[in-house]
C-alpha cells in the first residue's frame, strides 16, 4: 500500500462519519469526527503494538463512544500514556438518537477493522500523523509545513546517524578483541549515550526512524558486549514542536515504537517509554527556546524537515528582532528553516551530524548570503539536490537533503553533490530512494570553491572552464539590462486590450471601448518570446504618469472610460497606498527606455536563455528582461547569436538559480552573462546566421531549436544553430577538450 491508497482509506474512513449526525455547528461536527477517527487509530495502533488489549476495543453492547474511550483510558490511566490535553471534548455533541449511536458503533467497527488492515498491510507508516496533517492540521501547509515521505525520513536517518553508529561498533568489537575494556566501554557507552534531536518534530517520523536504527544498534552492540544495555531506548530521542496535538501524537508513535523494540508494557513508571516520551518530547519553539540553547544540553545528531516560509507568517511567536539580535543568518527576507540551520550547529555537539530536508532556494537567494557564509564554517558533507523531484505532492517546493559535521572543513575538503532525476513518485526509480541516489552522477565539489555570492556546485573541471569565460566583457557592460513594467493590474491594462481592424479597443463584458491610439502599445509577456522570434499577439494602455486626471480626462476620455471600469481596483493596488495616479501603471520605471526602436527581449522563466530581436517597440511585462545596446556593442543580431548558443547556456546555468528545470533569467543574472568580442568577420558571420534562423523561427507553427517548451524541433534551425555554437566556442577561446565537455553534459 502506496501513500496514495492510504490517503483514499483516511478519506474514506471520514467520510463514513459523515454520516453521523452532531448538535453542532458543521465546523465543530467536522472537527469532532476527525477526533473520532483519530483516536480510533491510536488505539488500534496501540493494540497492533499490544500495547493494550484487544478487548478494549472489540464490538459489544456498550455505545461504539463509550468503547473508544474505554480503550484510549486504558492507555491513559493504566500505563499513564498519551494524557490528549489538547482535544476537545467534542463527543458531548453527538446526536443521543439510539438509531444515531447504532450507526456510529456500526462505522467505528469498520473503520477499527480496516485500520487493523492497513497497519498489516503497511507497518511502518504513521497513520495517526498522516491521518491528522490531512485532516485536522489545518492551516499548517500556509506555514510552510509539509508531512515529510517516509523515504526522505529513513534516508535522512540512516545518513545522519549511522557512520558515527557503525563507527562505535567497530570500535566495541575491536576492543573486545584486543581486550581492551577501555576502548569497549568508551564505544558501548556512545551508543547507550547517543542522543537524537528533531527541533521541529511535528508528529515524530524523524524520532520513530531514529529508534528503529537505535534499537538495531544496540541489539548488535548487546551481542558484542554479551549483555544488554540498561539506559531505556526511548530516552535517546527528543523532540519539539509548537504543535500541542502534533507532540501527543509524536509521544505516542514514540512509545509505540519503543515498546514493539523492547516488550516494555510492564515497565516501571519512571522507565516507561510512554513516561520518557511525556518528558522528552515537548511542546515549544526551539528557535526562541533560549533556555534549551544555553543549558549545555547537545546531541550527537539532529535531524527533521522544518517550515520552509518567510519567518513573517509567524509573526506572533517570533519576533523580527529576535531574530535579527540572537541568529546570525538573520535577513528579512530569510525562510524559517536557514534559522534551523544555526540552531542545528548550536545544539550539536563537537563533531555532531545535522541532516535536515530544507527548500534548495537558499543555495542561490540573494537574501541567503549569510547562512551560506554561517554554513561554509561548517563540514558540509552532502548535498542531494531533488531539484526536479515531486517530493510533497505539487505543493511546489523544491527541495535538497542537506548534511554537515559540526566542525571546520579540513582544506582540500570536497563535497559530495548529486542532483536526482525529475520523479514523480519513488516507484520511478525501483520504488526505492537510496536507488535513486546511487544512480545519480555525483559530483566532488571543493567547499573552498563555494562562493558566498550563490553556490552552484561545479567540479574543479567545470570551474576551469568558466574562468575561461569570465575573461570577456558581461552583457553589461555593453548595454542596459532591464526588467519590464509591472502595471499592478494586467486586468485593466492589458487582458481586455485588443485590436480590431487595425483599430484599439478595450472590450469588458461584452461591450466595446474604442480606445485612443496614443496610449495604446504592443506588449510582450514571458511565454511570447523564443530563439529568435516573438508573438506580438498582445496589447497595452500605458497612461504617463506625469498626466494629471483632469488632462487625461479631457483629452483622453475613451481611454478615460475604460480604466474608470476598474477603477476600485486600481485605486486598491498595494493596499491602497498607491504611489501613482490611479490609472497609471504600478511601476512604470523602466517604460520610458522599453520602446526603444531596437531591443533583444527575453522570458525571465525559461528552460534555457531564449532571445529575440524586438524592432517594434514592444513594451514588456514583469517577467520580460530586455537588453539595450549602448553606442559601439556589436550588432543586436550578432548578441542574438550569442544569447542562444550553447556556451552561453551552459555558463548560465554554472552561475543561473534554477527551480525545476527552469533558470531565472532576471537583469541581474542576464547582466553577468559574459559575452566576446568578435572580430569583423565573426560578427558578420553570426549575424547572417541570425537572419536565416529568424526567418525559419518566424514561419507558422512556431519552429524552435530547443524541445523544452514542447514545441517541435525544426532541422534547418538547428543547423544554424550549431553553427553558430561552433563561432561562439572558438570566439571563447575553449578546447576540444572544453567543448566536448559542455556538449556532453549539457545532452
Amino acid at each position: 500500500m502506496d501513500a496514495a491508497d492510504l490517503m483514499a482509506r483516511l478519506d474514506r474512513w471520514l467520510a463514513e462519519l459523515g454520516k453521523v449526525r452532531f448538535t453542532c455547528d458543521g465546523e465543530t461536527a467536522k472537527r469532532a469526527r476527525g477526533e473520532i477517527v483519530l483516536r480510533a487509530i491510536m488505539a488500534r495502533v496501540a493494540v497492533e503494538a499490544r500495547a493494550i488489549d484487544d478487548t478494549t476495543i472489540r464490538s459489544g453492547t456498550a455505545p461504539a463512544l463509550d468503547q473508544l474511550d474505554d480503550s484510549l483510558d486504558a492507555i491513559i490511566s493504566t500505563r499513564d500514556l498519551f494524557p490528549l490535553t489538547s482535544h476537545e471534548n467534542l463527543h458531548k455533541h453527538l446526536d443521543g438518537a439510539r438509531g444515531n449511536i447504532a450507526l456510529l458503533s456500526e462505522i467505528i467497527a469498520r473503520i477499527t477493522t480496516e485500520i487493523k488492515e492497513a497497519i498489516a498491510v503497511a507497518p511502518g507508516a504513521d497513520i495517526p500523523g498522516l491521518f491528522y496533517e490531512r485532516h485536522m492540521a489545518t492551516g499548517k501547509n500556509k506555514k510552510g509545513i509539509v508531512y515529510t515521505p517516509a523515504p526522505i525520513v529513513q534516508f535522512i536517518v540512516k545518513r545522519t546517524m549511522e557512520p558515527v553508529l557503525s563507527n562505535l561498533l567497530r570500535l566495541a568489537s575491536t576492543g573486545v578483541k584486543n581486550g581492551d575494556g577501555q576502548v569497549m566501554m568508551r564505544a558501548i557507552a556512545g551508543i547507550a549515550g547517543f542522543s537524537v534531536l528533531d527541533p521541529a518534530c511535528g508528529t515524530g517520523l524523524f524520532l520513530v526512524e531514529a529508534l528503529k536504527l537505535l534499537r538495531a544498534t544496540r541489539e548488535r552492540a548487546e551481542e558484542i558486549i554479551g549483555a544488554p544495555l540498561t539506559v531505556p531506548l526511548a530516552s535517546q530521542v527528543h523532540g519539539i514542536d509548537e504543535d500541542p496535538r502534533a507532540v501527543e501524537i509524536a509521544r505516542f508513535n514514540v512509545t509505540i515504537a519503543a515498546m514493539i523494540a523492547g516488550n516494555m508494557r510492564d515497565a516501571g513508571h519512571d522507565d516507561h517509554p510512554a513516561t520518557i516520551a511525556s518528558n522528552n518530547i515537548i511542546v515549544g519553539n526551539a528557535i526562541t527556546d533560549l533556555a534549551l540553547q544555553n543549558s549545555g544540553t547537545r546531541f550527537d545528531a539532529i535531524v527533521g524537515n522544518p517550515p520552509y516560509v518567510n519567518y513573517k507568517k509567524y509573526l506572533d511567536r517570533i519576533d523580527r528582532k529576535f531574530l535579527e539580535q540572537h541568529y546570525r543568518v538573520f535577513d528579512g527576507q530569510a525562510d524559517l528553516s536557514y534559522y534551523f540551520f544555526e540552531l542545528h550547529a548550536r545544539l550539536l555537539k563537537a563533531g555532531g551530524m545535522s541532516g535536515q530536508v530544507s527548500s534548495r532556494y537558499f543555495i542561490q537567494a540573494s537574501h541567503a548570503r549569510r547562512l551560506r557564509e554561517f554554513l561554509a564554517g561548517q563540514e558540509i558533507d552532502e548535498i542531494i539536490d531533488m531539484n526536479d523531484c515531486d517530493v510533497f505532492g505539487g505543493i511546489g517546493i523544491h527541495p535538497l537533503l542537506f548534511f554537515f559535521t559540526k566542525c571546520l572543513a579540513a582544506p582540500g575538503h570536497e563535497l559530495a553533490y548529486r542532483n536526482l532525476p525529475a520523479m514523480k513518485s519513488w516507484n520511478d526509480n525501483g520504488g526505492s530512494l537510496d536507488l535513486a541516489i546511487q544512480h545519480a552522477p555525483e559530483k566532488r565539489v571543493l567547499q573552498a570553491s563555494l562562493d558566498a555570492g550563490g553556490w552552484c556546485m561545479l567540479t574543479t573541471r567545470e570551474l576551469g572552464i568558466q574562468a575561461k569565460f569570465d575573461a570577456h566583457p558581461s552583457l553589461g557592460d555593453l548595454g542596459d539590462v532591464l526588467g519590464g513594467a509591472e502595471t499592478g493590474h494586467d486586468e485593466a491594462f492589458a487582458k481586455h486590450v485588443v485590436m480590431e481592424g487595425g483599430e484599439p479597443a478595450g472590450i469588458l463584458d461584452g461591450k466595446k471601448y474604442p480606445l485612443e491610439r496614443e496610449f495604446v502599445h504592443p506588449w510582450l509577456k514571458n511565454g511570447d518570446i523564443r530563439e529568435y522570434h516573438h508573438d506580438a499577439r498582445h496589447w497595452c494602455i500605458y497612461v504617463p504618469p506625469d498626466i494629471d486626471e483632469a488632462t487625461f480626462k479631457a483629452q483622453y476620455p475613451m481611454a478615460h472610460a475604460f480604466l474608470s471600469c476598474f477603477k476600485p481596483a486600481l485605486e486598491g493596488r498595494d493596499n491602497g497606498k498607491i504611489q501613482v495616479p490611479w490609472y497609471a501603471w504600478r511601476r512604470p520605471r523602466n517604460v520610458k527606455n522599453l520602446d526603444a526602436s531596437a531591443k533583444i527581449v527575453m522570458p525571465y522563466k525559461a528552460p534555457r536563455l531564449r532571445a529575440s530581436i524586438d524592432t517594434g517597440k514592444a513594451y514588456c511585462s514583469y517577467d520580460v528582461t530586455v537588453f539595450i545596446p549602448r553606442a559601439g556593442a556589436p550588432s543586436l543580431a550578432y548578441l542574438a547569436g550569442v544569447l542562444n548558443s550553447l556556451p552561453v547556456s551552459w555558463y548560465f546555468a554554472t552561475r543561473g538559480k534554477r527551480m525545476g528545470n527552469i533558470y531565472e533569467f532576471y537583469s541581474g543574472p542576464v547582466s553577468n552573462v559574459r559575452v566576446p568580442i568578435p572580430d569583423a568577420t565573426s560578427e558578420r558571420s553570426i549575424a547572417s546566421l541570425v537572419e536565416e534562423a529568424t526567418a525559419i523561427a518566424s514561419r507558422p507553427g512556431g519552429a524552435s531549436n530547443d524541445a523544452s517548451d514542447g514545441r517541435a524541433i525544426e532541422p534547418d534551425l538547428e543547423a544554424i544553430q550549431r553553427r553558430i555554437d561552433e563561432i561562439v566556442f572558438s570566439l571563447f577561446e575553449l578546447s576540444r577538450e572544453d567543448i566536448d565537455f559542455i556538449s556532453d553534459g549539457w545532452k
